[in-house]
């Protein structure tokens, strides 16, 4: 019995680990994505990169952890990642209130960012 339960918490754990794991990258992606939308300035490669990087990561992290569905992208973790994206984009920019509208899901994992006009 005490077995059982010392693996149900272990499982519990590492679901939260993997949760972690794919929110953080949720918020680097909105994150970069939010610099886009404001600075279209200062776009770069990089960002490009970052963005294309942080999706595959999540797709991986999804790949390895069949429970992070994108139901529990959107419900779980859209919302908090999204505040948490806005803070640190600010931070980054230097700027106290940043103002923007939230993300869609189609902006975050479908709308394609390059350099190049099309």
């Amino acid at each position: 019995m005490e077995a059982e339960h010392g693996i149900d918490e272990l499982i519990d754990a590492m679901a939260r680990a993997d949760r972690r794991a794919a929110k953080s990258q949720l918020v680097r992606l909105m994150k970069h994505i939010i610099k886009w939308k404001v600075q279209p300035d200062k776009r770069s490669a990089s960002w490009v990169a970052t963005i294309n990087n942080a999706r595959q990561e999540i797709r991986d992290e999804q790949e390895e952890n069949p429970s992070i569905t994108d139901n529990v992208l959107r419900e779980k973790l859209w919302d908090s990642a999204f505040r948490l994206a806005v803070s640190e984009a600010g931070g980054e920019m230097n700027t106290e209130r940043l103002n923007v509208e939230p993300l869609t899901w189609e902006e975050v994992f479908v709308d394609r960012y390059s350099l190049m006009k099309i």
